[in-house]
């Protein structure tokens, strides 16, 4: 779990007499829909800015809850990083203009209790974690006796062990908020807590700047100041590669190092390769560059690479579908190099890995066996993407490549009961009978502004179909000239005719403003109506059902009443 959940885990176990709920009252996505409801009624000149911003000429609602979001979001992170700012808020000691009157207004809003936020938890956690240090007298947690334990609350000793152990280990972090890691100092007189960090070098580094830094702390700026030099004056560049990316690592390493009573087990292991890969691993790990310590004013030794050395490599592609070609080529040779490397062997990373989707599947197929991860999940299934244009029916010109494609995903095919050979036919009466976009001329009129003739939209193709299927004429009738259908194919023109009409159906119903309770029963029966999934697409769908949970679960703890609009909703 994330360090945030444990510290709340904590915080319902020690201090049992809160009654804490399982989430936070102060969690950034409760906070927004707490705003939205708070923001339209701040008036004054403090709030006149905010106000200003939402009389935009865009969706009201989608504009604040957008503002809603980034304060709560501001708020969030106040609590954790400046619990001084909260506190003298809440003191009317500090006026920080419309941000501390906003805060104090939320405070008292229903349901919102300033003991219960994470400054006023901590502070309170910190007092109870001294007093029971002080209660064991140097005694671990598990060796306290029993008779002891009655003394405090239920919770405080009993449920411990159930819920956090004897031990925490924090690993795979970056970086660690001072309150988090001074919540874990003093949980580290009960218990044991170990933190993992994978320190690259072996020498301290914390004063250590990249070269970019340095240029901005020139002699020159130096010369010009009146008082003393400073610490960071003297601070070197050491390896430019760690000083350049390390400084996130760098930071979290000293706030490690400053803390009191810690002790440190460090193992570093130096690799005695000398291809290129290993000499930059070993650079970084001794605070070298090029094997000797690097300054910023100096030139280092350039070391003599062997042609063979393939460990590091820099390919300059011109697009995204060429960097998978030559990665699908090294991948080969680097097999053909060394037949023991299998693809399990192989990691392939990327920013943004779900940008390269496509192309690794064009480059990959049916050649080398490999599986794509950490990508969202709407771009992992057919399913979710044909649900994201279903909800965008308001907004869409309702096209016949829009139709075509949702009439191929499989899950919609199965729920309409259509085979291949059915699709085949659908798509062929669409681009025959001339259907384009739009329902009819009317909606063409009312949503685009343009004349409000029937030809070459949905209505005006279906009707050609159904007199085609209906009499067999090549004369015109009432002006529209049918279009052949066969006998045969009755029953699926009536599929076909009743699938545009949920289209249209729904699109009005998903174009109102609604509130959560019937957002949740349109979207259940959209998704009930259009798609009848597999088991592996079953998973899909329910996570949309589990977010409309979610959704109504927030919105009702925080106490939410308004209509949400379908730009928000989406």
């Amino acid at each position: 779990i994330l360090p945030a959940e444990l510290i709340w885990r904590l915080y319902q176990t020690f201090l049992s007499k809160a009654q804490l709920p399982d989430e936070s009252p102060f969690a950034r996505h409760l906070l927004t829909w707490r705003l939205m409801q708070l923001l339209p009624k701040c008036n004054g000149d403090a709030f006149s800015q905010i106000q200003h911003y939402l009389d935009g000429e865009d969706d009201d609602q989608l504009r604040l809850y957008q503002l809603s979001d980034t304060i709560a979001g501001l708020y969030d992170q106040y609590l954790i990083y400046r619990p001084d700012w909260i506190l003298d808020w809440q003191a009317n000691k500090q006026d920080d203009g419309w941000q501390s009157e906003l805060w104090n207004l939320l405070l008292k809003q229903p349901g919102m209790n300033q003991e219960q936020h994470r400054v006023s938890l901590h502070v309170a956690f910190m007092q109870r974690l001294d007093y029971l240090a002080e209660q064991l007298e140097g005694h671990s947690l598990k060796d306290h006796s029993q008779a002891q334990r009655e003394e405090y609350p239920t919770g405080a000793f009993a449920d411990i062990s159930s819920n956090i152990g004897n031990t925490i280990s924090v690993f795979g972090l970056s970086s660690l908020p001072q309150m988090h890691l001074q919540t874990l100092q003093a949980l580290a007189k009960i218990i044991n807590v170990d933190i993992y960090f994978l320190n690259p070098c072996e020498h301290y580094w914390g004063d250590i700047m990249s070269e970019k830094d340095v240029a901005k702390r020139s002699v020159r700026a130096i010369a010009n100041r009146t008082g003393p030099l400073i610490d960071e004056d003297y601070l070197e560049v050491g390896n430019p590669l760690l000083s350049s990316f390390g400084k996130q690592g760098r930071e979290y390493l000293e706030l490690l190092l400053e803390t009191d009573d810690i002790s440190v087990q460090e193992h570093f292991q130096p690799i005695d390769n000398r291809n290129a890969l290993s000499l930059i691993k070993n650079d970084i790990l001794a605070l070298e560059f090029g094997e000797e310590f690097y300054e910023a004013d100096t030139n280092p030794q350039q070391i003599q690479r062997d042609l063979k050395d393939l460990s590091v490599q820099i390919h300059c592609c011109h697009s995204r579908m060429r960097e998978i070609e030559i990665l699908y080529d090294q991948i080969l040779h680097m097999v053909a190099m060394n037949p023991a490397i299998g693809p399990s062997d192989i990691i392939v990373m990327a920013p943004n890995i779900a940008e390269y989707a496509p192309f690794i599947q064009a480059g990959f197929q049916n050649k080398i066996y490999y599986s794509i991860t950490d990508r969202p999940i709407n771009q992992e299934s057919t399913v979710l993407v044909a649900f994201e244009g279903l909800l965008r029916l308001p907004d869409s010109r309702l096209t016949s490549t829009e139709v075509v494609d949702l009439l191929e995903v499989p899950s919609i095919r199965a729920r309409l009961n259509l085979d291949d050979i059915d699709l085949n036919t659908v798509i062929y009466w669409i681009r025959e009978a001339g259907i384009r976009w739009e329902a009819d001329g009317k909606t063409k009129e009312q949503n685009w502004g343009l004349p409000s003739s029937d030809h070459n939209t949905w209505y005006f193709g279906l009707k050609r179909l159904l007199l085609g299927f209906s009499m067999k004429s090549d004369v015109p009738f009432q002006g529209i000239l049918p279009f052949d259908v066969s006998p045969g194919d009755g029953r699926l023109i009536g599929i076909f005719c009743h699938f545009i009409d949920l289209l249209v159906d729904f699109r009005t119903q998903l174009g109102r403003s609604q509130d959560v309770l019937q957002w949740q029963a349109t979207i259940t029966n959209l998704l009930d109506t259009f798609f009848l999934a597999e088991e592996d697409e079953e998973f899909a769908l329910n996570a949309v059902r589990e977010n409309l949970n979610k959704l109504v679960s927030q919105t009702d703890t925080s106490i939410f009443e308004g209509n949400i609009s379908p730009p928000l909703l989406r």
